[in-house]
């Protein structure tokens, strides 16, 4: 569970009846087909096409109601044939609901691991030490430059260069890495195999890196990355892990 100040979600384009325009003015590769739901009999169109991104995902399929010209279902993939489980699936929008008044009431799930943003983003503000440049790129590749350089701390054993990627260990947090890392040790960063949450205001980035050990193992580690627009210029940072350190 992440915590945040401020907007912690976006929705752009957003789901309205000019939903089917702005995606248009948006897309690349747009193609209709028109026939009736089956679900609900009523005449419908169904776009595939490439646009906004959800987590890098952006090969759409949405389906309109010719009628009231809302969306209806829709669905997102990494996959450019559309194949397979897509990365989003709304199956189904309701639209004016009657909603119960503890509708958003919510409760922290026990066991839960708890990540509060705030404290980062808060030091990389006010310490102009904390985190590393990285230059005017993407978001995507700004996090998978702060994920190489951790790892290449982490593996020529530099605990003062990953203490600036990683700036929240320190003490008895840090002797714990240095500990773990001595233990079970990265030999090399094989590859970065999934990022998840790149440009969502709410969290932090997860990027899945896939690393072998001296032991000759396979081991995971799924990096919190924060990237952060500074008055010198855009940073990054190793936030933790989510789950183990290595798994």
């Amino acid at each position: 569970m992440y915590i945040s100040n401020g907007l912690n979600r976006q929705c752009d384009p957003f789901p309205g009846s000019d939903l089917f325009e702005q995606c248009k003015k948006r897309a690349q590769n747009w193609q209709e087909q028109y026939r009736k739901d089956e679900v609900t009999g009523r005449n419908s169109v169904f776009v595939t096409f490439e646009g906004p991104a959800v987590n890098m995902a952006k090969y759409w399929l949405i389906q309109f109601d010719l009628e009231s010209k809302f969306p209806v279902r829709a669905g997102v993939w990494w996959d450019e044939h559309r194949e397979g489980k897509p990365h989003y699936e709304y199956s189904f929008i309701e639209y004016n609901p009657e909603l119960p008044a503890d509708f958003f009431d919510f409760e922290i799930p026990e066991g839960a691991q708890v990540i509060d943003c705030r404290t980062l983003r808060n030091l990389l503000d006010n310490n102009i030490n904390a985190g590393i440049p990285v230059g005017s790129v993407s978001t995507g590749d700004a996090c998978k430059q702060v994920a190489k350089e951790y790892w290449s701390a982490v593996i020529a054993k530099d605990w003062s260069r990953l203490q600036k990627i990683r700036p929240l260990a320190s003490g008895e947090k840090l002797n714990e890495l240095t500990g773990l890392y001595s233990n079970d040790e990265p030999v090399e960063l094989v590859e970065i195999s999934s990022m998840n949450h790149i440009s969502d205001p709410g969290t932090f980035a997860e990027i899945t890196c896939v690393l072998r050990t001296k032991s000759g193992q396979t081991k995971t580690s799924l990096l919190n990355i924060e990237i952060r627009s500074e008055q010198r210029g855009q940073v990054g940072a190793v936030a933790g892990t989510i789950g183990p350190e290595l798994f």
